[in-house]
């Protein structure tokens, strides 16, 4: 089962890869649509528009430090210590203790734990390519968190601005204002429809692979209860899956809340005092915000806060229903 579960992580990183190399191109047109928002929003001077965007850059400064450092820690905890230790014994002992495998799926054609001097070098390559593997794979999820989390801001400056639209009483301004609200609108709408495609078939894989690794994980740890090295290891593995589809789950969340927010800030202005023709451009921005931006997993579900719950209930339900047969 262990076996199994490393390489399910190794494909979602393996598939992550592929994805974003096949859609690299819509990737990078949404960043660069997101960040022209963004730098344009920098001048309004409004309270609320400055501090969302400090915010969106302390977060993101936030996730990727937070993320790789612990990240840094679980291959400390999965690779790098049992090497330590088993180098340690080596020096002080002059006895070949043990020679544990750098991961229980092995990707190696031979035999490196007959000799120690075989596996001293296969075991150092192995821990870099861990290390490798591992910063690139908590690059392209930083990259994913924090483009949703800045189309996400994007929608909330957007419901900033339609509350400031009051302020502007003569219709030139009005028209102005109204129309730039209207083009970062369609800039927000659209990043996010793309990163749904985009992100579809990897949350599906992502929240599968999180049902399966949480059963199983359950498993391993009811079977081999005392084994303290087997727990720390099975700990990592479900902390880095229930980490990943918990991110995705929040932000999925935020961005459906500050979607839905922009209808409630239309409606809540004074859109009745303005002319027929403004009344028509308002209900026209209106009838946009009333369509809902989601994330979904291969559209058989959305991904929000809801779903990560019912991820949860269902892994412990397949858990139980496993522990019965092995009983």
């Amino acid at each position: 089962m262990k076996a199994l579960i490393e390489s399910i992580i190794s494909i979602k990183i393996l598939y992550q890869a592929i994805v974003i190399a096949y859609y690299r191109p819509r990737l990078e047109r949404i960043f660069g649509e997101i960040q022209s928002v963004l730098k344009k929003c920098s001048l309004d001077t409004h309270h609320d528009v400055q501090t969302t965007l400090r915010h969106l850059q302390t977060s993101s400064d936030l996730v990727i430090k937070g993320y790789l450092s612990l990240e840094m820690f679980s291959l400390t905890v999965y690779c790098a210590i049992p090497t330590i230790v088993t180098i340690f014994k080596y020096a002080t002992t002059g006895i070949v203790p043990a020679l544990p495998n750098m991961l229980e799926a092995d990707f190696v054609l031979f035999d490196y734990t007959s000799n120690f001097w075989i596996w001293l070098p296969v075991a150092l390559f192995s821990d870099v390519i861990i290390v490798y593997n591992t910063i690139v794979a908590v690059i392209q999820d930083s990259f994913f968190w924090c483009l949703l989390h800045h189309v996400s801001g994007v929608f909330k400056i957007i419901r900033m601005q339609i509350v400031q639209l009051d302020e502007f009483q003569e219709a030139e301004q009005f028209q102005e204002k109204l129309s730039e609200i209207v083009q970062m609108q369609g800039v927000a709408y659209r990043s996010a429809k793309e990163l749904k495609t985009t992100l579809s078939s990897l949350l599906l894989l992502l929240y599968g692979a999180c049902m399966l690794i949480l059963c199983m994980t359950m498993m391993v740890l009811t079977i081999a209860s005392g084994d303290t090295d087997l727990l720390s290891k099975m700990g990592v593995i479900v902390y880095f899956i229930f980490f990943q589809i918990f991110s995705f789950s929040m932000l999925g969340t935020e961005l459906m809340t500050a979607c839905s927010a922009i209808a409630d800030a239309i409606y809540d202005t004074n859109w009745y005092k303005r002319s027929v023709p403004e009344q028509r451009n308002i209900q026209f921005v209106l009838m946009r915000s009333q369509r809902m931006a989601t994330l979904t997993a291969a559209n058989f579900f959305g991904v929000n806060r809801a779903t990560f719950a019912m991820t949860i209930r269902s892994a412990f339900s397949y858990f139980t229903v496993l522990r019965q047969f092995y009983g």
